[in-house]
């Protein structure tokens, strides 16, 4: 991966208090809640659902850390896996009133590099916010803000419960 990519890593492993050298080996793996396992795709998504993930990242999370684009890709995830929601990332991304994919002009666009990557560690099974099914930006009133208890505050995002 890139220098972006590198330095986003290196700030995750500041923040974790583990050796920052911008590489993704095993402790790093463990603390995004990977375990250090093996680098095979064996989650069952596919190249497309790759770039659909990144694609919503860079849209929702362009300019954040690396650990909050992860996580705003983990929400999704979360909602995939949850009966309340839409069952696959596809329904989950286009649900209407949730990402508006095609008012925000994302799905024309290339993500880029470190979206990328942050999709392929959601997809893997990184945990950066469990139990997080909506965010929002700190402070901008919706209805997890209202409704839902905030777990988490990571750079310009809120994530609800």
């Amino acid at each position: 991966y890139g220098n972006a990519t590198k330095a986003a890593v290196k700030a995750f492993q500041k923040n974790c208090g583990i050796t920052a050298d911008g590489v993704a080996g095993p402790k790093t793996l463990l603390y995004l809640g990977l375990g250090g396992g093996s680098s095979g795709n064996s989650t069952g998504y596919s190249d497309a659902d790759v770039e659909l993930l990144a694609k919503v990242i860079s849209a929702e999370a362009r300019g954040e850390s690396y650990e909050g684009q992860v996580a705003v890709g983990a929400v999704i995830l979360n909602r995939v896996a949850h009966p309340s929601f839409p069952g696959t990332l596809y329904d989950v991304v286009y649900q209407p009133g949730q990402f508006y994919p095609e008012k925000t002009g994302c799905m024309e666009k290339t993500p880029n590099a470190e979206s990328v990557a942050a999709a392929k560690l959601c997809l893997e099974g990184a945990v950066v916010v469990p139990n997080a099914y909506w965010f929002n930006g700190v402070g901008k009133s919706c209805w997890a803000s209202r409704n839902k208890t905030c777990v988490a505050v990571i750079g310009g995002h809120a994530f609800y419960g």
